[in-house]
C-alpha cells in the first residue's frame, strides 16, 4: 500500500479479530470468543445482513462497537490463569456467564515472552517501538508516540513483567489508531 492510503480504511470486524489473534500471536481464544465478538462488533462471518452484504467504513465505528472493540482487546490482552484448570463444583449448575468466566481462567492467554522478550523490557522507549512496529506496522504520529513512551517510563521496576506488557498492550490495542488499517 501507499503512504497516502495506509491508516485510512477501518477495519471491518473480522479484520479486527483476526489482527488481534495474529499480533497477539495466539493459537486459540477463549472458548467462544470468536463468536461472542462477531456479535457484538456487527459482522457474523457467513451471515450478512442481506443479499447486498454489510455496509463498510464509518459504519464499523460507532460508540457501542468502538467500547466493544476495546473490551474485547481487552479480554485478549488480559494475564489469566496460563491454562491451570480449576476446581469446578460437582452437581451444581453455572449460569452461561459464570461458565464464560470458568473457561477464561483456563485459557493461557498471550504469550508475553514472545511479543516482548526480556532483553527488551529493560528498555520502556524501545519496548514502545517494538510493540508499535508489531500492532501500527510503521511509526505512529509524535505525541501518540510519546504518550506511550510516557506511560512506559511511569512503570516502576528494573524490568516490565507480564502483566506491565499486557497492560501497554491493550492500552495500544485501544487507541484509534489500532482501528485503521
Amino acid at each position: 500500500y501507499s503512504e497516502t492510503t495506509m491508516g485510512s480504511q477501518i477495519k471491518c470486524p473480522i479484520q479486527f479479530i483476526i489482527q488481534l489473534h495474529k499480533q497477539l500471536e495466539l493459537d486459540e481464544s477463549p472458548k467462544g470468543f470468536a463468536q461472542n465478538a462477531q456479535q457484538q462488533l456487527g459482522q457474523i462471518i457467513f451471515m450478512p445482513p442481506n443479499v447486498a452484504g454489510w455496509d463498510w467504513g464509518k459504519a464499523w465505528i460507532n460508540t457501542n462497537t468502538l467500547l466493544a472493540r476495546y473490551n474485547l482487546a481487552g479480554v485478549l490482552c488480559k494475564i489469566t490463569g496460563k491454562g491451570k484448570p480449576m476446581l469446578r463444583p460437582r452437581g451444581v449448575k453455572i449460569p452461561r456467564m459464570g461458565r464464560a468466566r470458568l473457561e477464561m481462567r483456563d485459557w493461557p492467554g498471550p504469550d508475553y515472552e514472545k511479543i516482548a522478550p526480556p532483553p527488551l523490557r529493560e528498555n520502556p522507549e524501545e519496548l514502545v517501538k517494538s510493540l508499535i512496529f508489531r500492532f501500527f506496522h510503521g511509526p505512529l504520529p509524535a505525541k501518540a508516540a510519546a504518550s506511550f513512551i510516557e506511560y512506559a517510563q511511569s512503570k516502576k521496576g528494573a524490568s516490565f513483567t507480564d502483566k506491565q506488557v499486557a497492560e501497554l498492550c491493550h492500552l495500544m490495542l485501544s487507541t484509534p489508531y489500532y482501528q485503521l488499517c
